[in-house]
């Protein structure tokens, strides 16, 4: 059973706020500062790719961009700014050494969890006679 998509969603959110040090009102602003500029590209990057090999399909740029309250477009745009600072080649504007920093960062702490169902077993609580019984 994989991860909801929800699931990876807020922890891609809490681990960019923390590591980027913005809040949740910060990433759907209209604000240019590099900064936010950067955290909203390894968001919408980062909801994509590790979401890609999910069940259900990767969430939708429509989606991604409703999430940050910004267009699709602003996603693809971001994506484009990522690709800059993994080749390393500066051609991004907004590149910096840091910002490739934070985004590994992220990216590791980000990961979707391994198919759970399969670790351990059925998670879920088996109901009995409307009562919950433990496994």
């Amino acid at each position: 059973m994989a991860e909801p998509k929800y699931v990876i969603r807020d922890r891609i959110l809490k681990n960019t706020k923390e590591i980027f040090g913005v809040t949740r009102e910060e990433l759907k602003s209209d604000s240019k500062v590099k900064t936010l500029v950067q955290a909203r590209a390894a968001v919408a990057t980062l909801l994509r790719g590790h979401t890609k090999a999910h069940p259900f399909g990767p969430i939708s740029y429509p989606s991604i961009g409703k999430a940050l309250q910004k267009d699709h477009t602003t996603v693809l745009s971001a994506e484009q700014v990522v690709r800059g600072a993994q080749k390393g080649t500066g051609v991004s504007k907004n590149y910096d050494p840091e910002f490739r920093r934070r985004f590994k960062i992220v990216a590791r702490r980000s990961r979707p969890l391994p198919d759970v169902e399969r670790i351990y077993g059925n998670l879920e609580p088996e109901h009995v006679d409307g009562e919950v019984q433990a496994h």
